[in-house]
């Protein structure tokens, strides 16, 4: 039925108990269909979804609203939830601003731990042809092709939700983001032309222990398939027919894919021991992860404090981010080995989410708080 309609572009929210299934459902029909489709679940498959109370009536009761739903609505009138520069709130924007809130649920548990909402977004270029740099919304992704394409050419990208785990045998890999899992894909045209895939994310919702290595990537070649390690300037082995490479930028949070020429499912992923596969990191060492480090208290009104451990004495610097991207602080510090501390007056800004960046010889490390 939602084939059937004129638009071009259709969002599904679904409040309900174990509403994850539902991308099953939808993973059946999007890749072969001539719509853009985004679906938003209130909780992962194996997960409840609640209820709360919002505000007394008259004669004593409450008014009982979806605890997700409540929060989604609430994202679209809120101006920090606007990250893009187009004017108005996204359905995706609104589910990453949910997920940044992580209000506590009716039983005491984080909204993530609780109901573990879900997203599933998949673009394609049906009908062909691509226009070229291909830059799919709200995926953060931009394609460019390195031969020349036809009237016939065609992509498709999904990013996955409702995963449960991304598991390897490869010991180099020691996480694997179930929040930056996506499949690219040319259908019938593999190995007809070439492609490079340039991916900006972010650590910001997931909540990773980044000290036991480095941001890289992990790849396969079909569903079924292992995932491996893609070190830098390293093949993909059978995964490429060709020299595909991997580049990373943890200065500006990139991932390259060069000279795709066939479907590949890519994730980012923390990994251990670069140097042993031939490859080479151009990443300072992460020391500092979400363990380790405090914020506090959060939620914010007046004053707001970070804590870090310091493995050796360097210069730390601290940055307060917008979710518009604008930086409204920055600290830099000297601290000698031991725990370093830093303080942000947040009495003037806004109200809303932001994100705290710490980076040093020793230190990177991505979290958020709550201005009220």
């Amino acid at each position: 039925a939602l084939d059937g309609t004129k638009a071009k572009d259709i969002c599904v929210v679904i409040d309900a108990c174990y509403s994850g299934s539902a991308e099953s459902f939808f993973g059946l029909f999007s890749a072969n269909s001539t719509k853009n489709y985004t679906l938003v679940t209130s909780s992962h498959s194996g997960k409840p979804s609640y209820l709360f109370n919002t505000f007394q009536l008259g004669d004593g009761s409450y008014f009982k609203a979806s605890f997700f739903t409540w929060y989604f609505l609430k994202c679209f009138g809120d101006p920090a939830a606007d990250v893009d520069g187009i004017p108005g709130t996204s359905f995706v924007e609104a589910y990453n601003c949910v997920r940044m809130l992580n209000p506590k649920l009716p039983t005491g548990e984080s909204l993530d731990n609780g109901q573990n909402p879900q997203i599933m977004i998949s673009r394609g270029t049906v009908p062909p042809p691509i226009n070229v740099p291909y830059t799919p919304t709200d995926l953060g992704v931009t394609v460019t092709p390195r031969t020349e394409l036809d009237s016939t050419a065609y992509l498709h990208i999904t990013q996955h939700g409702n995963i449960d785990t991304l598991k390897t045998s490869d010991d180099s890999v020691v996480y694997i983001s179930p929040n930056r899992y996506y499949t690219f894909d040319m259908g019938s045209y593999s190995g007809a032309y070439s492609f490079d895939l340039k991916y900006n994310y972010s650590f910001s919702l997931d909540y990773v222990d980044t000290t036991k290595g480095k941001v890289g990537a992990v790849a396969r070649d079909s569903a079924g398939s292992e995932w491996k390690y893609a070190p830098p300037s390293i093949k993909f082995g059978q995964i490429r027919r060709k020299s595909a490479q991997t580049n990373m930028s943890a200065a500006e949070d990139t991932l390259e894919i060069l000279g795709i020429t066939k479907r590949i499912d890519f994730a980012v992923a923390i990994v251990v021991d670069q140097n042993k596969h031939g490859g080479s990191s151009n990443l300072n060492p992460i020391c500092c992860g979400k363990v380790g480090v405090t914020l506090f208290p959060n939620p914010v009104v007046g004053n707001f404090i970070v804590e870090f451990p310091v493995d050796q004495a360097g210069m730390v610097t601290a940055e307060i981010f917008s979710m518009d991207g604008r930086l409204v602080d920055l600290q830099k510090s000297e601290f000698s080995a031991g725990m370093g501390r830093m303080t942000f007056d947040m009495s003037g800004r806004a109200n809303g989410v932001y994100l705290i960046r710490l980076r040093g010889d020793q230190i990177n490390y991505t979290g958020k708080m709550l201005k009220e």
